[in-house]
């Protein structure tokens, strides 16, 4: 039995009730009259226990034990009716079978329904089946009758007397005409207190079988309910949560090919040099000071010493013939004259060649595809043409007092094409290091041969040491490494700017570099206001969907108030937002990436990204979880308490 004693209760200034003292029976119809402004509402408040006496006490009231129907059924549009009622199951982390509730309000046959195909009566009953599945042996009901015309009204009467025959009904309500036929309590409030206008005996009929008070489970809602409850209503916005999904992925995605590309830059960078025809042929040189004057130093290049050599593991070196092929060339061909790169080769690799044949004379050269572009040139065309190449070099040594003038003429002939890429590359013609050395043995130095008292050829005075720091020798030594960056970084490291080691593919590799390298500072600061832009608007479109969804939240107050399960609600929604961001983000990902590289690769370029790189999916997807999560909870803050109150409250 509910029984106020002494109870007072006030909002600010304004008293409601002064010393209220009543007892309501254990089952029976109780009608509560009052005008709007009377109380009703916090009235019905304190007997569930939601608002506590500022004075006096309430006894009897168990909170387990009272279920709810609202002026508005507050029925979720998104459920049938069926699971409309089990909500407060689904509250509870139970599924349990609504007909008994159902039947007792003769609305199983609507179960299947959607609330907007039922008439305000139905929605009503609707409404009073999930307050019956509760299981709870009161029921109280704040004006279920004030939007439903007269008919309509007498019909819920009558089904609610028919349920006090085994439940307490606590109905407020202003219907003064209808209302008090039935009841068997009836109470009038006014200017504070509660007047008892009349009181019959209950029970004149059979009374009805009350649902079996459940079992509620003391864990809640569980996340599995709440991702099944989230699912149709975020069907019903679709579109605006495909949107935000979407746009969430497709950053991600973005994020993804930057991340992909940061982390692997080296490989792709790498790659670039797996075709060049020679790009394993390394300089190595050392700079000498000539002189002094203060500040200024006078330095020259010369070929490495022993030091140097020895402490990079170098087995075998060979000298550098750039003073006899200068480096830079103008190449004449096709009537059109194009600067191009001439670099030796020292051992030739016939897997590096797209067509033709490797070098096997003096004459003879291969050169990439940026070549053929430059002369506009297809490849089956270049193959067998041929360009002049001449060259006078001054043989001067600083040992010797005569010098010679010889003459390096003869005629390049096409006879390969290399693989490598035109990405980052410029028009290059290889020629063989041993075939030319080999052909610098037959120019003679007639007048330093005289001075030495023996035939002296080119070939001769670049081999010897004690000319190897004269210019003939190019100021330098060749090596071959694959891994050209890590002998530079150890000559840097011992020896400083005293020795330099430079090639074709560290130049290259060094400009891609910090060309990557910029780029990805500039795309990784807009990926990151991108991604910021996509998590707040996740949170607009889910503060949105919650605002839409107060009557749930609502519901949820009552039937199972606690912030644990505000929480999981949100989880529901945050993990199906999370999964269909996943899926969208993976799918976006390999179509990006896969493009990306076809076009690419349609313009030479390498492959810059991974479409299936497992860390960078693991790093964006864990990023969408914390965003997901953070755009999910975050708004829960926002849902006012009042806004909530309105949705359960009339007029008060």
């Amino acid at each position: 039995m509910i029984t106020f004693q002494d109870v007072s209760f006030s909002y600010g200034e304004k008293k409601l009730f002064r010393h209220l003292s009543f007892s309501f029976p254990e089952t029976g119809f109780v009608v509560i009259l009052g005008r709007s402004g009377s109380g009703k509402t916090t009235l019905l408040s304190l007997l569930s226990g939601l608002l506590l006496p500022q004075e006096g006490r309430i006894t009897g009231v168990d909170k387990s034990d009272i279920s709810f129907v609202f002026q508005s059924p507050l029925l979720l549009s998104y459920l049938p009716v069926r699971e409309n009622v089990t909500l407060v199951d689904v509250f509870d982390g139970e599924e349990k079978d609504p007909e008994e509730a159902l039947n007792l309000v003769d609305i199983n046959r609507y179960s299947a329904k959607s609330p907007k195909q039922l008439s305000g009566g139905e929605q009503v009953r609707t409404a009073i089946a999930r307050a019956l599945e509760k299981g709870a042996s009161t029921l109280i009901l704040d004006e279920p009758t004030g939007q439903l015309d007269e008919k309509s009204s007498l019909a819920i009467y009558e089904k609610l007397e028919e349920l006090s025959l085994d439940h307490l009904i606590i109905l407020v309500t202003h219907d003064e005409t209808s209302a008090p036929l039935f009841a068997t309590h009836l109470y009038e409030l006014k200017n504070g207190k509660l007047t008892l206008l009349l009181e019959k005996e209950n029970g004149q009929n059979k009374k009805k079988k009350r649902l079996e008070k459940k079992n509620r489970s003391s864990y809640g809602m569980s996340l599995r309910s709440s991702v099944k409850l989230a699912l149709p209503f975020l069907k019903k916005h679709k579109r605006r949560v495909f949107f935000a999904a979407f746009f969430f992925a497709f950053t991600l995605a973005l994020s993804y090919l930057g991340f992909d590309l940061q982390i692997h830059k080296e490989e792709v960078i790498a790659s670039l040099f797996e075709d060049y025809y020679a790009g394993d042929v390394t300089t190595l040189s050392m700079k000498k000071e000539v002189a002094q004057s203060g500040r200024l130093h006078l330095e020259k290049k010369s070929c490495p010493d022993e030091e140097v050599i020895r402490f990079l593991s170098l087995s075998v070196v060979y000298p550098s013939l750039t003073y006899f092929v200068p480096t830079y060339n103008e190449v004449n061909l096709v009537k059109k004259d194009v600067d191009c790169a001439f670099y030796p080769v020292i051992e030739e690799d016939a897997k590096k060649l797209s067509l033709g044949r490797t070098i096997q004379e003096a004459e003879e050269v291969v050169v990439n595809e940026s070549f053929l572009s430059e002369f506009g040139l297809e490849a089956k065309e270049a193959l067998g043409l041929s360009f002049p190449f001449g060259h006078t070099i001054r043989m001067k040594s600083s040992h010797l007092v005569s010098e010679d003038i010889l003459s390096l003429d003869f005629t390049f002939k096409i006879v390969g094409i290399s693989k490598e890429r035109k990405a980052f590359n410029s028009a290059a013609v290889y020629y063989s290091h041993p075939q030319i050395l080999k052909k610098m043995k037959k120019l003679s130095c007639p007048e330093i041969s005289k001075e030495l008292g023996r035939r002296v050829s080119a070939y001769n005075l670049v081999l010897e040491e004690e000319f190897k720091e004269d210019d003939f020798c190019g100021q330098a030594s060749l090596f071959l490494s694959d891994r050209p960056s890590e002998k530079k970084k150890e000559a840097e490291k011992h020896f400083g700017k005293r020795v330099s080691v430079t090639s074709q593919r560290l130049q290259i590799e060094e400009t891609s570099t910090e060309t990557i390298r910029s780029l990805l500072q500039i795309l990784l600061l807009f990926f990151g206001l991108n991604l910021i832009s996509a998590i707040m608007l996740e949170f607009l479109t889910i503060y949105s969907l919650y605002r839409e969804n107060l009557r749930y939240f609502a519901l949820l107050k009552v039937f199972h108030p606690g912030k644990k399960d505000v929480v999981i609600s949100a989880l529901g929604i945050q993990l199906l937002f999370f999964g269909l961001s996943v899926f969208l983000f993976i799918a976006l990902s390999i179509l990006g990436a896969s493009l990306i590289n076809r076009v690419t690769l349609s313009f030479s370029y390498p492959a810059f990204f991974s479409p299936f790189d497992v860390v960078s999916y693991l790093v964006m997807i864990l990023l969408n979880l914390c965003g997901s999560t953070v755009a999910a909870l975050f708004p829960l803050r926002k849902i006012k308490e009042d806004k909530i109150k309105q949705q359960l409250e009339g007029e008060d």
